[in-house]
């Protein structure tokens, strides 16, 4: 039997602190556009944020899709339109997520409610953040604040991303992690939403148990069927992910930097990605492994089973979308499912594993406050930038198979 830590006590909950901290800094960024005068846009730039010229723009596109479909239509060959205002119109991108979220369409997604679903996917990301974070001291509310208000935290609330809704549906199967078939069936329910939060199934595989391990075969094999009846749109919505290297991580991304900077060619980018991806894939497995290769026997392991579990329902799923290729920065808000075991595996006996956790988080703050000291308009710049993102994928791979076995555990409570 596993001995699993529940996670240190404290006297007293200063998540509030946080909570203070971020509604100061929303009202600081809106005392200053009224009292200056200059666009909230150009605020939020200037923070670091990459802002769009209006906002809640993804969310409008979605709600675009959905007008297009109840007309009718078919938004991932037809292009709708986007309408701020009177008179400012723009073209809609085709569809690239699942048919699925067309089905939001029915439940009032269009274009004159979404402001009233942007305050609700903000409420939701909001309460879903106090859930993760879970009772901390002054210093861990401290740090929560800094990863919340940082560049890409607010950029995917800028963007009005569904991603937004992913993260709460994922926080809810963390939630019923003692109640497989519903923990299973919400990550189920993501995945048919945006596909890559399927390697999500493997925290509940990682737990251990019969259950837990039928509940998982079936999720991903419903999965399955519902990728093969739309096998026939999977190739132009992976496309659609494809050459984005700025505001982006993944493996792709460098050699996509190489071709916006004319240093190599088109042609022989094809060829230097797929060295990339095979070298990528190869890496995180024996990084994987070598943390794997570290355990040793059953010994009692200070990491309490939620925040285990917390941390497998994203390593692989960021650990996935790394070597699928480019990926909008937005999506490091994953990355705070690991924060609760990173911040009690610096406190681990085991050495190698603490200095790995407190490298993670230096990295991961480091990264998603690139852009308020930085940008990405010298290669250089960008490099460094993705060498960041290198080390996290790095040392979330290893970390995953440090502890793999010790995700094995029956929490009770």
């Amino acid at each position: 039997m596993i001995k699993v830590n529940q996670g240190e006590s404290h006297s007293r909950d200063c998540r509030v602190v946080s909570l203070l901290l971020i509604i100061g800094y929303a009202v600081i960024l809106v005392l200053v556009t009224r009292m200056t005068g200059v666009p909230f846009k150009l605020i939020l730039q200037a923070m670091g944020v990459p802002a769009l010229d209006y906002p809640i723009m993804d969310l409008r596109g979605v709600a675009s899709w959905c007008e297009l479909y109840g007309n009718g239509g078919d938004p991932a060959v037809q292009q709708g339109v986007i309408e701020i205002s009177a008179g400012h119109q723009y073209g809609a991108y085709l569809m690239n997520y699942s048919p699925i979220v067309l089905g939001m369409f029915w439940l009032g997604l269009l274009p004159c409610h979404v402001v009233a679903w942007a305050v609700a996917l903000l409420l939701m990301y909001g309460l879903s953040l106090w859930f993760l974070a879970g009772p901390c001291s002054r210093s861990g509310a401290l740090l929560w604040c800094l990863l919340i208000c940082s560049p890409l935290s607010i950029m995917v609330v800028e963007r009005g991303n569904l991603d937004m809704l992913l993260f709460t549906m994922l926080v809810a199967a963390l939630a019923a992690r003692n109640r497989p078939m519903l923990g299973v069936a919400l990550i189920l329910a993501a995945a048919l939403l945006k596909f890559f939060p399927a390697p999500a199934f493997l925290a509940f595989w990682v737990r251990g148990g019969r259950r837990n391990q039928i509940m998982v075969v079936i999720g991903a094999g419903l999965l399955m069927v519902f990728l093969f009846l739309i096998s026939s749109r999977l190739g132009a919505i992976s496309e659609s992910l494809s050459g984005q290297c700025q505001n982006a991580f993944g493996c792709m991304v460098i050699p996509d930097l190489l071709v916006q900077h004319q240093l190599i060619s088109t042609i022989k980018s094809v060829s230097v990605k797929f060295m990339v991806k095979g070298c990528t894939i190869a890496l995180m497995f024996l990084t994987v492994l070598a943390g794997f290769l570290r355990l040793k026997g059953n010994s009692a392991f200070p990491v309490s089973a939620k925040s285990l579990f917390s941390f497998f329902l994203a390593a692989p799923m960021m650990i996935f979308l790394f070597i699928q290729g480019n990926q909008m920065d937005y999506k490091w808000i994953f990355l705070l499912f690991m924060v609760p075991a990173i911040l009690e595996l610096k406190r681990v006996p085991d050495r190698l594993n603490a200095l790995a956790a407190h490298a993670w988080l230096v990295l991961m703050l480091s990264y998603s406050y690139w852009n308020f000291f930085s940008d990405e308009g010298s290669l250089r710049n960008a490099f460094l930038k993705q060498a960041m993102m290198w080390g996290v994928m790095i040392i979330t791979a290893f970390l995953a198979g440090s502890i793999w076995k010790k995700g094995r555990c029956d929490e009770k409570h």
